[in-house]
C-alpha cells in the first residue's frame, strides 16, 4: 500500500518544480545586454543584409523598369488610393515580360540547383 519509493520520488519533483517556479521571472528579452542592438543598427541603420539587397534591387531594377510607362503610373496613383494586390500581380507580370525581352536571345543562365548537380560527388 505505502510506497516509500513513489513518496520519495513525489517529494523530489514536487521540491524541483516549485524551485524551478520561484526562480527569477525576468526574460532574455528584459536583459539589456541581450536585447541591445544598438551596435548592429550602428552599422546597417537598422537594417538587415536582406533588406538592404531588397532596398537595392527595388530602385534599381524595379522601378527603373516602370519609368517611361505613363499608363502604370497613372495605374500605381490609382493604387495608392484603393489597394488591390491585382495591381501589384499585374504589375510584376508586366516586368517579367519586358525581362524576358531584355534577355531575349542570351544563353539562359544555369538555375542554382543545376550548378550543385554538375559538381563532383565524393564517395560515388
Amino acid at each position: 500500500m505505502f510506497n516509500p519509493h513513489k513518496t520519495i520520488l513525489l517529494l523530489l519533483s514536487t521540491f524541483f518544480l516549485l524551485g524551478c517556479s520561484a526562480a527569477d521571472k525576468n526574460t532574455p528579452a528584459a536583459n539589456v545586454a541581450w536585447s541591445s542592438t544598438d551596435k548592429q543598427d550602428e552599422k546597417t541603420q537598422g537594417k538587415g543584409a536582406l533588406q538592404q539587397s531588397l532596398d537595392k534591387w527595388m530602385s534599381e531594377e524595379w522601378e527603373s523598369s516602370f519609368e517611361d510607362d505613363a499608363e502604370q503610373a497613372k495605374k500605381d496613383e490609382a493604387a495608392q488610393e484603393h489597394f488591390s494586390l491585382q495591381h501589384y500581380v499585374d504589375k510584376s507580370k508586366k516586368y517579367m515580360d519586358k525581362k524576358e525581352e531584355e534577355e531575349a536571345g542570351e544563353p539562359k543562365k544555369k538555375a542554382h540547383h543545376e550548378s550543385l548537380n554538375s559538381l563532383p560527388v565524393i564517395g560515388r
